[in-house]
């Protein structure tokens, strides 16, 4: 009886081997391939691809998609906001170095009519509020259309040389003010800047 079992047993064991053996396809009952640098290469491809798709399918394209916007915006905004600072900078300039030139061209055609200064060093001066009163400058203003202050602007023309003088501006305005200097040469009827 033992015997009996035992001989079932490895006649049932035996077939399902042969059935085993039947449903394997023949390529894979050869030997295997040997492995070369393109299938490697193949196969480390298909890895990196779906390395790089698994990374892909991660990204929530929305809120990328959503932040890279927000940046933008933000940089035109950046951009935007330098260049309206950038234009009122220059024009600020613009209004107060053409102040100067008025003051400076009506100082040059005051002196064209009165005596300069005789000896060197001697100095003459006006406040923008004399200079106003003589009918040499109309109304000094800045881009703002704000009166620059007449009391505490001044000019001083000094005899430095026999035939030069040097022209001192100060212009205050409400937002800016500033010092400038200016080198004259001065024959006996005309002066003119030097440059």
């Amino acid at each position: 009886m033992y015997e009996e079992k035992e001989i079932k047993y490895k006649k049932r064991k035996k077939e399902k081997v042969e059935k085993v053996k039947q449903e394997i396809p023949k390529e894979e009952k050869s030997k295997p391939k040997k492995k070369t640098k393109k299938t490697i290469l193949e196969k480390n491809t298909k890895k990196k691809n779906s390395t790089l798709f698994l990374l892909l399918s991660k990204i929530n394209w929305k809120l990328l998609t959503a932040k890279l916007s927000l940046l933008f915006i933000i940089m035109m905004l950046v951009i935007f906001t330098i260049s309206r600072i950038k234009k009122h900078h220059e024009k600020q300039n613009e209004t107060f170095n053409n102040n100067i030139s008025i003051i400076s061209n009506a100082t040059l055609e005051y002196f064209e009519n009165n005596p300069l200064p005789k000896n060197i060093g001697d100095s003459t001066s006006f406040i923008l509020e004399e200079m106003k009163n003589l009918n040499l400058i109309g109304e000094i203003k800045n881009e703002d259309n704000k009166f620059c202050n007449y009391l505490d602007s001044y000019i001083i023309l000094t005899k430095t040389t026999n035939e030069e003088y040097r022209l001192k501006i100060y212009l205050k305005c409400p937002d800016k003010n500033k010092t400038i200097e200016e080198k004259w040469i001065c024959t006996e009827k005309n002066c003119s800047i030097k440059k």
